[in-house]
This record gives structure tokens, sequence and C-alpha cells, in this order.
């Protein structure tokens, strides 16, 4: 019985990789209006938009801003400053070359109509990310 376990197991991970593995697809980079880097694994996700950006993908680069952790509305309770991702995103976007004009975050008046997913698609129809 333990046999026939064992033996299943070892069939079914090279079958259901092979099965999987057509879900997988590569597209090329293009274009686009603005370099939207999601927030976590600060600073890679920055350094890589600043690359894309120095490359000439977009012109623009928006810094979403993540929602308050518990523990940052603890400190914030405890009236300690500590920088938002955002403020950090910026930094490390500035560092590695992206120019302040092309930075879309709290700092700008730009980001004040971003407050909604369809205010973000209408600002990417607009000039304003263009």
């Amino acid at each position: 019985m333990l046999f026939g376990i064992v033996l299943v197991g070892s069939v079914e991970l090279p079958l259901f990789g092979g099965i999987g593995s057509f879900l997988i697809v590569e597209d090329p980079l293009a274009p686009a209006a603005p370099i939207i880097p999601l927030g976590g694994r600060l600073p890679f996700r920055e350094m890589e938009a600043a690359k894309l950006y120095r490359d000439g993908w977009a012109p623009r680069v928006i810094i979403v801003r993540a929602a308050l952790s518990a523990e940052a509305a603890a400190l914030l309770a405890l009236q300690i400053k500590k920088a938002e991702e955002w403020e950090l995103s910026d930094e490390v976007l500035r560092q590695q070359g992206v120019p302040a004009s092309a930075i879309v975050s709290r700092r700008t008046k730009e980001l004040a109509p971003l407050k909604s997913c369809r205010r973000l698609t209408l600002c990417f129809q607009t000039k304003m990310l263009r």
C-alpha cells in the first residue's frame, strides 16, 4: 500500500508541473504611460521601476500609498513619527536617478485626484501622465 502511494506521488509531481507550464507566459516589455511599482519588497520594486524609467519605458513613476498597518497606526497613536512606505519609495526612486518631476506621489499635487481606480484610469487617458 505504501509503495503505491509513493509511486503515485512520484508520478503526479512531474505531471502537474507539465500541466501548469502553459500558464506561464513571458510578454515582452512595451512602453507605458506610468510605471507603478506595487507596495512591498521595498526597495527592490522601486529599484526596478527606476531602471525601467531610465531605460525609457515610461515618462512617470507613480507611488501608490499603502494602507496603514497596525504597527504604523499604533506608532501614530503614540505620536511617534515613522517614515511611510511611500516616502521611502520616493527617496529610493530619487536616489536611483528618477527626477522629482517624474515621480507622482503624495508630495505632488498630481496625486490628489488619484483616489480610486476609476480616477486613475481617467488620469491615464489625460495629458497629465503622458
